[in-house]
């Protein structure tokens, strides 16, 4: 559409030109365009369409006619403004007018006025007051006597000192069961490592198939918890071999004065993936036989005492 305008650069030189000195004329008369009585909002209005009919079709000059429509159009708006009139109230008039329909021999004619305001109210205004209704009495606040507190002493009672234990026995309930899984494992290490090292000169036992046991997540736990006593008893040892999985051996180093430790996560599908991944059948650690207290002291279905009965740990 541009090139088809067939304006030459002179031509739009000028449409420039003109724009711009109407720009002027419109800043210089913005307030004729605001006044109500002034035709000037019409007379830069029809110049303002005039300049565009005559050839704006390029972007320069588009932009240009943009302002200029801009501006009348904010001075306008300021013109309507002023038509908009709205009706003064003056305090001073209306007690004039006031006076004038309602006093009578200089007195208040409060009948008159209350005729005239009435239907504007449906009924008399309600006021609750603070503390009630004024025809009502009001109550005396009654004080109720504070009750004395008095201390129970209890004259026949004896005081009674708590006993001193100055030595814990070792319970037999199974509560100190897990010395027993230390001794277990340790046992099985030294029994392993001698018979690893009666067909390798290196008496390491891979530490998976040491300590998983496939029968009892329970117990591997057990295990591991264990063989981490022994390590830092000095009595095992654990590193990685040339494949880089973890073996374990035993040693007599004494104890570990390392303050350094490893924090192992172990869940069941570890387990599991374990005893899969290594093809353990069996754990070098034999599974041990939990013991389970029968419920029920003196009586039982069969009338006997509070036998005991082993199961698997499952």
């Amino acid at each position: 559409m541009m090139r088809a305008s067939g304006l030459s650069e002179r031509a739009r030189r000028k449409i420039r030109t003109d724009q711009r000195s109407l720009q002027k004329e419109i800043a210089q008369d913005a307030n004729l365009i605001e006044d109500v009585k002034s035709d000037a909002f019409d007379k830069f209005r029809d110049s303002n369409n005039t300049i565009f009919n005559e050839g704006v079709r390029y972007v320069r000059e588009a932009v240009i006619d943009g302002d200029n429509l801009e501006t009348i159009g904010r001075h306008a708006s300021k013109q309507a403004a002023k038509l908009i009139v709205t009706s003064n109230f003056s305090s001073q008039k209306l007690i004039s007018k006031l006076r004038s329909k309602i006093m009578k021999n200089g007195n208040v004619d409060w009948r008159l006025l209350g005729d005239a305001v009435g239907p504007c109210f449906n009924t008399v205004p309600y006021v609750q007051f603070y503390k009630g209704p004024f025809d009502e009495p009001v109550k005396a606040k009654e004080t109720k006597a504070k009750s004395v507190r008095t201390k129970r002493r209890d004259e026949e009672s004896e005081e009674v000192r708590p006993e001193e234990i100055t030595q814990q026995t070792k319970r037999t309930d199974g509560i100190s069961g897990f010395e027993e899984v230390l001794k277990s494992v340790e046992r099985s290490l030294s029994n392993r490592t001698d018979e690893q090292g009666k067909t390798d000169s290196k008496a390491e036992v891979p530490m998976a198939n040491f300590f998983v046991n496939p029968q009892s997540f329970t117990q591997t736990i057990e295990n591991v918890l264990a063989l981490g006593f022994l390590v830092k008893k000095g009595t095992a040892c654990v590193r990685n071999d040339e494949n880089g999985l973890p073996v374990v051996f035993e040693t007599r180093v004494g104890p570990n004065p390392s303050t350094k430790q490893s924090i192992v996560s172990l869940t069941m599908q570890d387990w599991r993936d374990l005893s899969s991944a290594f093809d353990i059948d069996e754990s070098d650690v034999k599974n041990r036989k939990v013991k389970k207290q029968s419920k029920g002291g003196d009586g039982g279905r069969g009338g006997g005492g509070g036998g005991s009965s082993s199961r698997q740990d499952d």
